[in-house]
């Protein structure tokens, strides 16, 4: 008598996971291409998630930041030896349970059937890869103009959380964490490479397109903002930020 209930949670499961699938052909034709010219672009090489990593958005966003550097590491290598991944959910009488995206990745970025994670996790993973000369910047709570004044402009991309196509989030799955937090799943929730910007645009290598893309600043900021302003920086480590 089990098995009917078990195969309908499935199900319910499958139609409720959010995380940073492309959506649809029209979502795509919102993205506004770069036909303005940047004030500042810097020469990264795009990488498209799909087909083989579905919502693995921040996944490949990472690794193209990687590429930038000269770490040649593939968003397979980087998936299987340094992201912490969690596809457990249970239930508990009526209640679900399930991972916290600011702990684990929450599914497998090769599966649609999967969520994704935050800015922590990335971080973490990047401190266990990068090489002794390279560090992790967490940059979240800064505005995307100082991102820009400051990182962009001295030649470093940032990992910005936003949205697919800076479309309006909506709620997914709900549940709990172990410790009982209550959690919502913001669908549409996208990982990108900030790389350049003009008077009104950002440009990004957006891992939903195999080229570079720009979305109206405004927007930008204030799907970002919704977000909590979560993004990360890669740099070197100079002499400088060496001494104690």
């Amino acid at each position: 008598m089990r098995k009917p209930l078990i195969f309908i949670f499935v199900i319910f499961l499958f139609l409720s996971l959010n995380g940073c699938l492309r959506e649809s052909a029209e979502s795509a034709s919102l993205t506004i291409s770069p036909s303005t010219e940047a004030t500042v672009l810097l020469p990264i090489k795009p990488l498209c998630q799909y087909p083989d990593f579905p919502t693995g958005c921040e996944v490949t966003a990472t690794v193209m930041a990687l590429n930038y550097y000269g770490d040649n590491i593939s968003v397979a290598d980087f998936i299987d030896n340094y992201l912490l991944t969690d596809c457990t959910f249970y239930r508990k009488g009526l209640t679900l349970y399930g991972p916290n995206p600011n702990k684990v990745f929450v599914g497998n970025p090769r599966s649609e059937n999967s969520y994704g994670c935050f800015s922590p996790v990335i971080k973490q993973a990047l401190i266990n890869r990068l090489a002794d000369n390279m560090q992790v910047i967490d940059t979240t709570g800064l505005s995307l103009d100082s991102l820009c004044e400051k990182y962009v402009n001295n030649k470093t991309p940032i990992i910005i959380w936003a949205s697919t196509d800076m479309k309006p989030f909506s709620k997914g799955q709900s549940w709990r964490f172990s410790n009982g937090t209550r959690f919502t799943w913001p669908s549409g929730e996208h990982c990108l490479l900030l790389v350049g910007y003009s008077g009104k645009d950002l440009f990004f290598c957006d891992p939903h397109y195999s080229h570079i893309v720009a979305y109206p600043r405004e927007t930008v900021s204030l799907r970002y903002q919704e977000l909590g302003c979560q993004s990360l920086a890669i740099a070197p480590i100079n002499e400088k930020s060496r001494r104690p």
